[in-house]
């Protein structure tokens, strides 16, 4: 069953791409690692980017493959690399030249005209032209092209200062005298053949729907000229081109989902989505954990200039040979061209944030999706961070316990490239009140900023040893029945050592760091209390009490006496019996970070209320720009001729 999380995104991302689609349009994600790579983007981010090295140029090739791979309408991309993939070039090219257009209807005197017309300009119509008339085609684009270089010309002369204009005027008559030669000789073959008389009869008597474009298009996929050639491998194929032409700044949309927007996708249907891959078993993204999912989204569509998109629902023609089909129209998509990409669905800046345990504490080497985000579980060693590796298709990244998440690196693996870190020991030792050694008493130090945490038990000798995953500030306490539990909140670097000191549970709710003297006690406790209250951002201005537990470390700076509590999830703490005195607050939870300095430093009595006021983690974030899928379009019942429609026979 696919998180609600998942759902949500891929529903967004529908609605996003509506503009560029309709009831015949779907998106398709890939099974397989994401087929795109750095290289590809850098070859998306200026007009001319395939040319820039032979790297990006077979960077294009491939590319152009991606895009071009049919499709066989189902919601998982079919990848160039699979068994039997064919290209809409090649299907296109093959389908064209066996394609016959109906005719309007013709008397017997018109019908004759038209074979004769015919007859003068190819030698199998729409596409395969006399000789004769692709020298007069061709000789009429070279006069157009050199009355546009006249006009040009001309406007160049009349700009330019005299020491130039002898030059110009020398250019101009030899493009007047090439175009004069080109213009007779164009008419003398109109003359001799009638190719426009010839022209005007024909594509008179053709269906109307039949463009121009689509004999200029047949030309294109014949011209070898076209083709980009892979350097490495000399792989040739016709290169794709994108509207917009580059990932523009400007064309990034954001989409954000909040913890309403995952509730509300439970109710949705999962064949209205993209495929979503199975979550494997035993380990889930936790819905109820994610607290806001944001990423920004653009979309780019692929241009096929040598393609005539209406031919597919055009019913004006047929198959001269056979019962080929480029597809039946039905969900079994059969045929030769069931459906095929017409936009890339690209993404950027990923970022989960949410509670701590957002991913299921579970065994090693499960793995669990959202949408094609892959999270899986890493064995953990001692000289390693416990670390989860996350893959976006092939963008990975390896998500520590670390306030600051790693950048996400694309198409590098980092499950056999865990960053090692400094294994940093500390001693401890726990003592009594009058020096001696305390064993067994449970010993953890928590990191303040990640809030990861290990722990010990102390021996015979009261001797600990913890091994932290980093350098850092940490919240140590040790813990044993009968005695007050410790808490000192202290930096530690590799060899450091320490000493918890346990009082015998003689005042019940306090933690003494060192004995004071019961008549300075008794002589400075009046009734002043202080009230925390706990909150959890909600999104602008907006909060909540707080779902969870948190930790509170209450110390007079003046006698250096501290109280801890533990704080239930909605709960506030009080401290009563306080002295006149300046105190220091320090909180911390493991669930979700504070906004502010963890430590405040507040005067009693003065002081009787203080809010601290948390927001979600960020668990995983990317400035990487990744590839999210496919927008493709199923393919029509084509060719479906109208009954009506009058063909050769």
């Amino acid at each position: 069953m696919a998180s609600n999380a998942a759902k949500a995104l891929l529903a967004k991302v529908v609605a996003i791409t509506h503009e560029h689609a309709d009831e015949s349009s779907y998106i398709a994600t890939s099974s397989l690692s994401t087929p795109l790579h750095t290289e590809h983007f850098d070859v998306l981010s200026e007009p001319d980017g395939a040319f820039v090295s032979p790297e990006s140029l077979g960077a294009a090739v491939e590319l152009s493959k991606l895009v071009n791979c049919v499709q066989d309408g189902s919601m998982t991309y079919q990848h160039p690399a699979s068994i039997g993939a064919t290209f809409v070039t090649d299907v296109y090219k093959q389908a064209l030249r066996d394609i016959e257009f109906a005719h309007v209807p013709l008397s017997a005197e018109q019908h004759a005209d038209y074979k004769r017309a015919e007859a003068i300009l190819y030698v199998d119509a729409p596409f395969d032209r006399t000789a004769s008339y692709m020298q007069f085609s061709d000789l009429r684009v070279e006069v157009t092209s050199q009355e546009v270089d006249r006009a040009e010309t001309e406007r160049t002369l009349q700009q330019a200062n005299e020491a130039e204009k002898e030059v110009i005027a020398r250019r101009l008559e030899e493009i007047e005298r090439a175009l004069q030669a080109n213009s007779s000789l164009l008419g003398a073959l109109d003359a001799r053949h009638g190719f426009s008389n010839a022209e005007e009869i024909y594509q008179s008597a053709t269906v109307a729907g039949f463009p121009p474009k689509m004999a200029r298009a047949h030309d294109m996929l014949d011209d070898p000229t076209f083709e980009l050639t892979n350097p490495d491998n000399n792989e040739t194929h016709w290169p794709a081109s994108f509207f917009p032409m580059t990932l523009a700044e400007g064309n990034w949309i954001p989409v954000k989902l909040t913890r309403a927007d995952i509730a509300r996708a439970g109710d949705l249907a999962d064949d209205n989505l993209p495929a979503l891959p199975q979550v494997t078993q035993g380990l889930e993204l936790n819905d109820e954990a994610l607290d806001l999912v944001e990423l920004e989204i653009q979309v780019l569509r692929v241009d096929r200039p040598w393609m005539w998109s209406p031919l597919f629902t055009n019913h004006q023609w047929r198959f001269r040979t056979g019962q080929k089909l480029f597809s039946n129209g039905k969900p079994d998509f059969q045929g030769m061209l069931p459906a095929f990409v017409i936009a890339l669905i690209v993404a950027r800046n990923l970022r989960l944030s949410g509670r701590k345990d957002i991913i299921s504490k579970l065994p090693d080497k499960r793995t669990t999706n959202i949408g094609s985000l892959v999270f899986k579980r890493i064995a953990s060693h001692e000289q390693h961070l416990t670390t989860t590796s996350v893959n976006f298709g092939t963008l990975s990244a390896e998500v520590t316990n670390k306030a600051e998440p790693k950048s996400i690196k694309p198409m590098v693996s980092l499950v056999n490239n865990i960053n090692r870190v400094q294994r940093v020991i500390i001693i401890g030792k726990t003592v009594d009140n009058k020096g001696n050694p305390v064993k067994d008493v449970h010993m953890t130090a928590r990191d303040v900023k990640t809030g990861m945490e290990v722990e010990g038990t102390s021996n015979t000798k009261g001797n600990v040893m913890l091994r932290l995953g980093k350098e850092g500030k940490f919240i140590v306490t040790a813990a044993k029945k009968g005695f007050i539990t410790f808490s000192n909140t202290q930096r530690f670097k590799n060899g450091d050592s320490f000493k918890a000191v346990l009082q015998p549970k003689f005042v019940a709710g306090f933690v003494l760091a060192q004995p004071v003297a019961p008549q300075i006690l008794a002589a400075t406790e009046i009734e002043n209390s202080l009230t925390l209250n706990f909150r959890k951002q909600k999104g602008g201005a907006a909060s909540m009490p707080l779902d969870v537990p948190v930790e509170v470390v209450l110390t007079n700076l003046v006698t250096k006496e501290r109280h801890h509590k533990t704080v239930q999830a909605g709960e506030k703490a009080i401290f009563t019996k306080l002295a006149n005195a300046k105190y220091d607050v320090t909180v911390h939870c493991a669930v979700y970070e504070l906004i502010g300095p963890p430590s405040r430093v507040v005067s009693v009595p003065s002081t009787k209320k203080l809010e601290f006021t948390f927001r979600s983690r960020t668990i995983l974030q990317s400035e990487d720009t990744f590839l999210f899928g496919f927008l493709c379009y199923i393919t029509p019942l084509s060719p479906n001729p109208n009954p009506n429609a009058k063909f050769e026979d």
